[in-house]
């Protein structure tokens, strides 16, 4: 009894364990999405783009401070010089020697530092300043642009997996009832009643549903593979992932009212038209720092200077200063081009270029995104014309079922003909699936471009 109970014991911890780690395993769309904005090496790039805008920033805000700059040197003279004194006795018989050079020390020390503040720079390091900042945004709104698209890829192939898996469990299905139908094909040509070429009709039919299975699985593999892309698991097999469509939710789609909200798509506080805007303001920003580059314009500056050159270290030694060897200076400087050749107006010219430039491509975003929403719209109705049609398909199938349910009970039908009919239905809620599998991608374009896709 005790032996019993410890087996059973073991079983249950077994599947407990395993009921754990299939858990651990499984990954819901939202929880995949933190796994793709924490491990996509494309939005890597761009938030790593937006830390070293922020270091141009910075570096642009430095060149307000004053900058400081200094050098110091020594020298040992091995072989210093003595002094040169004129003795007047040798000459004139009387008078005190006097010292023409003082002797030269055995050390030599020289420092210098200078400041360099600018006053004055007609609004360039200013501009600057803006500028860095400006690209810092646009660096920023590309993040927010790249994980929108991220996500909206992400649910686009959770989707399409999760409707796939419910076309093979159909075409599953089928294919045993084609090989069911094909069994009694060949009975029944076997007794002499059907033609050779009804065998190989219905084996060919087999042949098309293998192939059709086997593109389901490879789609289903491709799509696998994309996700492994995405959300860096290298491992990530179907049975991990949780995630449901709602295809009948699809199907009642209010098509009308997505149209009414086609100027959605082309707000400004999309990301593609914040980070386009943000480049018409970066491009207004060059040329207004063109314009303040140009000829005639001087950049104020105030200068200070102190050196010193003696044979005393400054500051350590005693006496340094009492030399006179140091000196201390301060400027104002001009600094202005004349003329270069025309180079400052060829700048100017070419920023103004660039202005209209990110002005024409905002339009040209303008335009593609409304072509993409109203064409995206155009096939969703499409799509649900086409579900409206197998709807009425499948209706008539039922009846058709039913009608050779009845005469087969009654002896008046061939069961060949009601395989027949099933299979029928079944090719009909095939081609169903797949035109609401399409709608739910239009769908998701739709989202993505009316801001929804991050939200679902």
């Amino acid at each position: 009894m005790n032996r019993s109970c410890k087996l059973l014991t073991v079983l249950l911890a077994v599947m407990v364990l395993t009921g754990v780690c299939s858990g651990l395993s499984a990954y819901t769309s939202e929880e995949l999405a933190l796994r793709m904005l924490d491990t996509n090496h494309e939005l890597r790039q761009n938030e790593t783009a937006v830390i070293r805008s922020t270091l141009e920033v910075d570096r642009a805000r430095a060149r307000r401070h004053p900058q400081i700059t200094g050098s110091v040197s020594a020298a040992a003279i091995a072989n210093p010089m003595d002094a040169v004194i004129f003795d007047p006795s040798v000459l004139l018989g009387s008078g005190e020697p006097i010292e023409l050079v003082p002797p030269q020390a055995h050390s030599y020390y020289q420092l210098q530092v200078s400041l360099t503040q600018p006053l004055y720079t007609w609004g360039r390091i200013t501009g600057a300043i803006a500028l860095q900042e400006l690209m810092r945004s646009v660096s920023s709104s590309e993040v927010d642009r790249t994980i929108e698209q991220l996500h909206t890829r992400l649910l686009i192939v959770l989707d399409t997996l999760a409707g796939l898996e419910e076309i093979e469990q159909l075409l599953l299905q089928q294919q045993q009832l084609v090989r069911r139908l094909l069994e009694i094909t060949e009975q029944n040509f076997e007794s002499g009643f059907v033609l050779k070429d009804e065998v190989l009709k219905v084996g060919i039919r087999v042949s098309e549903l293998e192939l059709a299975v086997q593109q389901i699985a490879s789609r289903q593999q491709v799509l696998l593979y994309d996700l492994q892309q995405l959300t860096g698991i290298r491992e990530l097999e179907r049975s991990d992932i949780v995630h449901e469509i709602d295809l009948q939710q699809i199907r009642q789609l209010d098509i009308p009212s997505l149209k009414e909200q086609e100027y959605r798509a082309a707000a400004s506080d999309r990301p593609l038209f914040t980070l386009l805007d943000t480049v018409i303001a970066v491009r207004r920003t060059a040329v207004e720092i063109a314009e303040d580059s140009i000829y005639w314009k001087p950049d104020i500056a105030l200068s200070v200077d102190f050196s010193y050159g003696g044979s005393h270290l400054p500051i350590l030694e005693s006496g340094w200063y009492e030399a006179n060897d140091y000196a201390l200076n301060a400027a104002l400087a001009l600094q202005f081009t004349f003329w270069d050749g025309g180079s400052k107006l060829i700048d100017r010219e070419a920023a103004e270029l660039g202005l209209e430039e990110a002005a024409d491509e905002r339009r040209q975003a303008v335009d593609q995104v409304l072509h993409t929403y109203r064409t995206t719209i155009a096939r969703l109705e499409l799509e649900a014309c086409r579900a409206a049609y197998y709807e009425q398909k499948m209706a008539s199938d039922q009846e058709t079922i039913l009608f050779r349910e009845q005469q087969y009970a009654e002896g008046l039908g061939e069961q060949s003909d009601l395989i027949a009919a099933r299979i029928a239905l079944l090719a009909d809620q095939i081609s169903y699936h797949e035109t609401l599998l399409q709608m739910a991608g239009e769908y998701r374009t739709l989202q993505s471009l009316l801001g929804e896709g991050a939200s679902q």
